[in-house]
């Protein structure tokens, strides 16, 4: 139901009476994460490992906390060792480690590990989104445009895909058909930042200061 704060109360209480069992302990740092108490959350992951070490699911959500908490390199072995315990290849684990080993700069590690998840899964949208951020970066902005498309075609009225399309047809130089897209998210979404800043972009490509200034003020929530 959202109330995370309550659950966590309840958890705590029960903790006390299970002092070492992982799932309350997970529980509790997963609501911590909910919270965006990363540092508090990966106090309870972590104790949670020592009783259960081969646990895949301690593993990713240790890395995910590492990840909010900017410790790429620490976030990479959490999530290989993720998969090392995992008993099967697991698509929702090799994309994580993709996507962390993208942020570290690692990309030949991280195009491996995307191309095995979709490999077990080809129509993930979320996976193709990040597969077509990977390419961006990489600056194969053709290839990247057509797995953002792919993500759009299962998931039309995404914000995140419809902003990220805009995005890359903007350094592609087609900012017409950028701006539809980065307008469509928009509508999706009032409070997505990247879209505000790609119209930005786009009115001072044509000179409209003004009305570049507007949008870059809306990116930083400031209206």
């Amino acid at each position: 139901m959202g109330s995370y704060r309550n659950a966590l109360a309840y958890f705590s209480k029960a903790l006390a009476y299970r002092p070492k069992d992982t799932e309350l302990l997970n529980n509790i740092g997963v609501c911590h994460c909910k919270l965006q108490e990363h540092k508090r959350a990966l106090q309870y992951f972590e104790k949670a490992l020592r009783y259960d070490p081969r646990s895949p699911v301690l593993w990713n959500n240790k890395g995910y906390c590492l990840v909010c908490l900017r410790c790429n390199d620490g976030a990479c072995a959490a999530y290989q060792k993720a998969l090392d315990v995992s008993e099967r290849e697991d698509a929702h684990l090799l994309g994580n480690a993709a996507s962390v080993l993208m942020r570290a700069g690692k990309y030949r590690d991280a195009m491996y590990y995307f191309d095995r998840a979709l490999q077990l899964t080809p129509l993930d949208p979320l996976l193709l989104n990040n597969v077509a951020v990977y390419l961006a970066i990489r600056g194969n902005y053709d290839s990247a445009i057509k797995c953002c498309s792919q993500a759009l075609a299962l998931e039309p009225e995404n914000p995140t895909f419809l902003c990220n399309k805009g995005m890359l047809l903007i350094e592609m130089g087609k900012s017409d058909e950028a701006d539809l897209y980065l307008r469509e998210a928009l509508d999706r979404d009032r409070t997505n930042a990247a879209a505000w800043m790609g119209l930005a972009v786009i009115y001072l490509s044509k000179g409209s200061n003004a009305e570049a200034l507007d949008c870059f003020n809306r990116s930083l929530g400031l209206e």
